[in-house]
């Protein structure tokens, strides 16, 4: 699950002029299901972005199925978050997405830190290379 401004940053970033940032956000849309942002995409004036949204239509994964009630890992929960942002989150963004106090989203981001999981471009958190394992 994705911050609830997800669509807002979706929008913004269909509308970047680089083509890269468009082509994330077509595959972004096409899972989180916003067909009206995907078709916006659809019509764009590069060719790898139609490319883009043409695969992201195909492969767009299935939607969620609801949760089971088995234990939240708030590790994966923090780097599933980081991974879904497009340009990274704050540990008070990541608070507020995760609905838990922010000093534990500290406390949990300062380890994923020190582990290598995680890295900053910034103030932001941001995926390391193999931080999804």
């Amino acid at each position: 699950m994705i911050p609830a401004r997800a669509r807002t940053a979706v929008a913004v970033a269909a509308h970047d002029p680089a083509p890269a940032v468009r082509r994330r956000a077509a595959a972004l849309a096409a899972a989180e299901g916003f067909d009206d942002l995907l078709t916006q995409l659809s019509a764009d004036g590069d060719s790898s972005v139609r490319a883009a949204c043409k695969a992201a239509r195909r492969e767009a994964p299935a939607p969620a199925e609801p949760r089971s009630s088995t234990p939240r890992d708030p590790a994966a929960d923090v780097l599933q978050a980081v991974q879904a942002a497009l340009f990274g989150l704050t540990e008070d963004e990541l608070a507020e997405h995760m609905g838990v106090p922010a000093d534990q989203v500290r406390a949990l981001a300062g380890r994923l830190l020190s582990a290598g999981r995680l890295g900053r471009r910034g103030k932001r958190l941001v995926l390391t290379e193999g931080g999804a394992r």
